[in-house]
């Protein structure tokens, strides 16, 4: 719901590049080039039990917003981060104006990644797993005439100089700064990722229940009661941020809205089932808590943090100065161009 503000709010602040994936954004665009121009803008909502296919959109006037001259706005570059060649070669043919480059991002990225390509050999009822199906098509991607970035599990050995040979102009790299002293992470948990790395009890996990939005979400276990996903879980359920609520057209007909992760009988109420609700999580808590800004509840104490993290965290002591505990961004980009 925030996006068309958001992007128009960042077009007033100037700023050179969009990136976005979050599915396919074929409409940003066309979006970025309509407030450019001043133009009322739209965007496709989303909405689930939605039995006669109505048709919702999210509208946004610039001209609302301003009195008098009208500042000239820049159409920033817009780079789409995709999971394979297939969503690439999909934003090409669908997107609602010029795609700048890409950003490939694999499985083993932070955060939430595209869910898998089913294999078709796969039983019906078996659990997703990640593959070789999932793997970019790196000749393809090169085949698109686009600038391209790495993302996910590029920062070993050589990491940037076998980007680079593949044709990429360079790579996105998130969980390495994630630990460094520059970070927003609370220097508690940054500790702590670092020293279980090094032990070599830090797990990552993809969960495919934990994030409401269905998509799947990569989770750090750390051991200690603070920081586990099962103190997580324990919390009483409360939605009042409402980020990640998706909308649905209610029996009397109007737009209302649900998360997976608020009281299970309020999902209940509103038409959602309760296996969907096993093992989800409210991430805009959980990860406000991880940079020290969870809310404060009466019974419980400060919201229990929900850390995510790229499968590199398993590995931090590569950019770890020897003898030291803690490492800086400088230490990170070092590493890289080594």
């Amino acid at each position: 719901i925030p996006t068309l503000p958001s992007l128009f709010g960042a077009m007033l602040a100037g700023v050179n590049v969009v990136l976005m994936g979050a599915g396919i954004p074929t409409a940003i665009p066309g979006v970025l080039d309509g407030l450019a121009d001043w133009q009322p803008v739209s965007l496709k909502l989303n909405v689930e039990d939605n039995p006669a296919n109505t048709e919702y959109n999210l509208t946004l006037d610039p001209n609302e917003f301003i009195e008098g001259e009208r500042p000239p706005l820049q159409r920033p570059q817009f780079i789409a981060i995709v999971s394979t060649d297939i969503v690439a070669k999909s934003m090409e043919r669908r997107a609602s104006g010029v795609v700048d480059g890409y950003v490939i991002e694999n499985y083993n990225a932070g955060g939430h990644n595209a869910p898998p390509r089913k294999d078709r050999a796969q039983p019906a009822d078996a659990a997703p797993y990640f593959g070789e199906k999932d793997d970019p098509n790196l000749d393809r991607i090169r085949s698109l005439g686009k600038p391209f970035w790495l993302a996910g599990k590029f920062t070993q050995e050589n990491g940037l100089k076998d980007a680079v040979a593949e044709g990429a102009v360079g790579l996105q790299v998130g969980t390495h700064f994630a630990f460094c002293d520059e970070s927003g992470i609370q220097r508690d948990i940054k500790d702590e990722v670092i020293k279980q790395s090094i032990e070599g009890t830090l797990e990552i996990e993809t969960s495919f229940v934990a994030s409401p939005t269905g998509y799947p979400f990569k989770l750090a276990h750390l051991l200690g009661e603070q920081f586990t996903v099962e103190n997580v879980l324990k919390r009483q359920r409360v939605c009042d941020m409402g980020y990640l609520r998706t909308a649905y057209v209610d029996p009397t007909n109007k737009l209302a809205w649900r998360c997976p992760a608020e009281p299970v009988e309020d999902y209940i109420r509103k038409g959602g089932t309760e296996g969907r609700t096993e093992g989800s999580m409210c991430l805009c808590n959980g990860l406000a808590g991880t940079v020290g800004l969870g809310q404060f509840r009466k019974l419980e104490g400060n919201e229990a943090p929900i850390l995510t993290s790229g499968e590199e965290a398993l590995g931090l002591e590569k950019v770890i100065p020897e003898g030291q505990s803690r490492y800086t961004a400088k230490h990170v980009i070092d590493y890289l161009l080594s």
